[in-house]
Formats: C-alpha cells, structure tokens, sequence
C-alpha cells in the first residue's frame, strides 16, 4: 500500500512538471515578435511584458528609425505614458486587441526635471498593447485610428 502510494505521488509532481513545462514553452512561443500595418510587417526590437520592464521602456535609451517596442499589457485598461528620461520624441500607439485606438504623435521628452511636471499623455480608449517608436513613425506607415494592426 506505502509502494502505491508513493508511485502516486511520484506520478502527480511528474505530472505537474509535465504540465509547467509545457505552458512554459506555450507562452514562450506566443511572445509577439512583430506587427503587421497596412501592408508592411515589422519587427520589434523589444517587447516589455513585465511591470519592471514597462515601468523602465525607453527611459535613458537610444531611439532609432529601427527602434519598435511593444508594451504587452494582455489585459485592456487605459495605460497612460509619460516620457520622463527619454530623449528622443516618440509616436505612441495604443492598441486594442487589432485595431489602433489612440496616438500620441511626436510626444516630447521630460528630462532632467521634476517627474511630476512632465506631460501625461492618456488614451481615451482601451488597449491592451502600447507601441513606442521614434517620431514619424505613424505618418511614415500612414497609420490612423481604427488601423488594422496584426501583431504575432
């Protein structure tokens, strides 16, 4: 009886492993690795999923024609920014589900003052993802709200 018991209990933490391990490697995969936007499919140079890494974004980064970050929040919430540390200006775009929602077009960097005196910039929609790149961005890929936008 202590021997099946024992082979039991052994089965289920295996099973437990088996079962982390494979979410683990399911959530993995589904990491997006780029967006799709009016016929052009782009990558990003980082995706920021966790508070720590959303709360740091571009601060005390350099930005480039290339740079495209996306802010992966999975749930749909208003999520203001701000661009306190962040030297270069920025495109800011929210994102519901596929559809852009808001855009904070050539928002301008707060540096080297009182954090609380930079500007906030808040959408008036929902969204679940953020996308941050450098100013321009949305005017060059002629990007509006109510866009089309994959992201996988």
């Amino acid at each position: 009886m202590k021997n099946r018991l024992a082979y039991a209990a052994l089965a289920a933490v295996l099973l437990i492993v088996l079962v982390i391990s494979i979410s683990g490697i399911s959530a993995a995969s589904h990491t997006p690795k780029s967006m799709r936007i009016n016929s052009t499919t782009l990558n990003f140079t980082a995706v920021e999923t966790t508070t720590q890494q959303q709360e740091q974004g571009l601060m005390n980064s350099t930005v480039n024609e290339s740079t495209l970050v996306l802010f992966d929040f999975g749930n749909a919430d208003y999520y203001n920014f701000w661009m306190y540390d962040t030297y270069y200006n920025l495109d800011i775009l929210w994102v519901k589900n596929d559809r852009i929602v808001y855009i904070a077009e050539n928002a301008t960097p707060c540096v080297h003052v009182d954090p609380s005196s930079c500007t906030l910039y808040s959408p008036n929609a929902i969204a679940n993802y953020v996308v941050e790149a450098k100013a321009g961005f949305a005017k060059k890929y002629d990007i509006k709200i109510g866009s089309i936008v994959n992201i996988s």
